[in-house]
């Protein structure tokens, strides 16, 4: 017999299990179907030209494909199985030109994803890298985000460099299923404001979460 004072204690453990496992099946049921690694990242994207913030004006970038890169593990980053990405620039000096880069990261499964991009966000993830990670400064978050595309199962946005108005080095993570959206801008000098990243991201995100849907 089950002595009363344990009783509690025993329910209590016994429903954060069955919460646990309600959490895990509702992470697996969130799968994607797999996609083709082409058909998730544009190849020549819709820019905005009328972007201007800062001492950059968008609509005088050349904005071409500078790379696209394709890994398989164990070379894939941040422990997925395989992942993709492509690149844009103006050409020019990689410290000083603008740069966009989005990548896809497929892992075996949404529980997976999930720990990855819980356990290690871009403030995380990047924290060597950038500033703001390194010394948890409070404008890393835009205190408002304009953008919500609906598509992703969780998303992150955060300034590595500077600040929301005029931020150096941007990051926004997505997670739809076992698939992880990451878009970075890169705005050296000039700085790219929340809302013209909002509209970077607007890009690619709809493009990609209108592929992944459930």
């Amino acid at each position: 017999m089950i002595n009363r004072r344990w009783l509690l204690p025993l329910v209590v453990v016994g429903l954060l299990g069955v919460g646990c496992v309600g959490s895990i099946v509702a992470l697996l049921l969130s799968s994607r179907a797999m996609v083709p690694f082409d058909e998730l990242i544009p190849e020549d994207p819709s820019f905005p030209l009328d972007w201007s913030t800062g001492e950059m004006v968008a609509s005088s970038v050349d904005w071409r494909i500078s790379e696209r890169v394709s890994r398989n593990a164990p070379d894939a980053p941040f422990g997925a199985a395989s992942s993709d990405t492509r690149a844009w620039t103006d050409g020019g000096e990689a410290s000083a030109t603008p740069r966009i880069s989005v990548e896809v990261l497929v892992y075996a499964n949404p529980v997976t994803a999930w720990l990855q991009y819980s356990l290690f966000p871009p403030e995380r993830a990047y924290r060597p890298d950038w500033p703001n990670f390194q010394y948890h400064l409070e404008d890393r978050f835009p205190a408002v985000w304009p953008y919500s595309g609906g598509f992703a199962d969780q998303e992150d946005v955060a300034c590595g460099l500077g600040g929301p108005e005029s931020c150096q080095m941007w990051f926004y993570w997505a997670r739809h299923g076992q698939y992880i959206l990451s878009i970075e801008f890169f705005a050296p000098s000039r700085g790219a404001s929340t809302e013209l990243f909002a509209l970077v991201v607007a890009e690619f995100d709809q493009y990609t979460g209108i592929r992944l849907l459930k």
